[in-house]
């Protein structure tokens, strides 16, 4: 159905017929609010007002998948302004504004998506401290002692260190395609005295069973393949020798493409950043500067005190021991 018809036929049954706006066919689901930008890539069937009646085939009986995240990384913004991670405060900022003044949501700029085309509004404020906080890193834990860059392979060797371990669990799947409904858990895994099992790659090896506690649960569905899910709060670690990172996200999205093996995707949300500070207040104000979210506590005369973050992230196979 185009957005043309379905709008016509729409039309025409409330206002000349008086009968309920037509649904689904019986067996198709509704997808509705779509992931940004599905509609005008063209592979499902839209009706124009931000629906998806698409069949959820049932190839077996609600499967289980658990996978431990192996991998964070910090792509920078493209040249032509587009990044990673997702729409946290419902606005589209554009180059931001040098208004004292204006709402926090305002005060920088937003970018456009990389992952999906036509989608602007990105937050991801965490981009610009990213230079700052790798000029904190010493050279001898990098690469070619190289700091720019260094931070995504210091986020692998955390992770392979068992530093911060986050396993992903999804159950309810009847298809690797499309399910309107799968749970999607969050478990942090505990300091362990056993080593975790790593690869030739440096990575976090597939399969190993690993003890997770429950962090959250939340309801999300899978659409062409890919997983879209909200949480209350995501925690993500990166450690090296006396460097710490802690980047806990809360009113946090993950958005993440599913195989039997493997999850490949996209983690953002919100940082109030617990950062030690001197009598003159300095550190505060730096962070209350380059903030664009509302937070819930603050150091400074500012509401604004959230940095939006976006990341992306890998996962591998795990067992998930209770």
């Amino acid at each position: 159905m185009t957005a043309r018809s379905g709008l016509t036929t729409l039309v025409t049954c409330l206002l000349a017929l008086g009968c309920e706006p037509p649904g689904p066919p019986a067996d198709r689901v509704d997808f509705a609010p779509l992931r940004p930008g599905v509609c005008e890539e063209g592979a499902l069937p839209c009706d124009g007002e931000g629906h998806a009646w698409v069949e959820v085939p049932r190839d077996f009986e609600d499967r289980t998948y658990a996978f431990v995240i192996d991998s964070l990384s910090f792509p920078p913004a493209t040249p032509d302004g587009n990044a990673i991670g997702f729409d946290l405060d419902g606005l589209d900022s554009g180059p931001g504004s040098d208004d004292p003044e204006a709402p926090c949501g305002e005060r920088h700029r937003d970018y456009a998506s990389v992952d999906d085309p036509g989608v602007t509004g990105v937050d991801n404020q965490l981009l610009v401290l990213i230079p700052t906080i790798e000029g904190l890193l010493d050279p001898a834990d990098c690469p070619d002692e190289e700091t720019t860059g260094c931070l995504d392979e210091l986020a692998i060797q955390s992770l392979s260190e068992g530093n911060g371990l986050v396993i992903v669990e999804v159950s309810g799947i009847a298809s690797l395609l499309h399910d309107d409904h799968v749970l999607v858990k969050l478990y942090r895994v505990p300091p362990s005295r056993t080593p975790i099992e790593v690869g030739s790659d440096g990575r976090i090896a597939t399969g190993q069973s690993l003890h997770g506690v429950l962090v959250d649960q939340q309801d999300g569905s899978l659409l062409d393949g890919r997983v879209d899910v909200s949480f209350t709060e995501i925690p993500l670690t990166v450690r090296a020798g006396d460097f710490l990172l802690t980047l806990d996200l809360m009113s946090a999205r993950m958005r993440f493409d599913l195989s039997e093996d493997r999850l490949d995707g996209v983690v953002g949300g919100r940082n109030e950043p617990s950062v030690p500070d001197g009598p003159d207040g300095t550190v505060c104000s730096v962070v209350a500067s380059v903030s664009d979210l509302e937070a819930r506590r603050t150091c400074s005369d500012s509401a604004c005190y959230g940095v939006s973050v976006g990341a992306r992230f890998t996962a591998v196979a795990a067992r998930l021991e209770p």
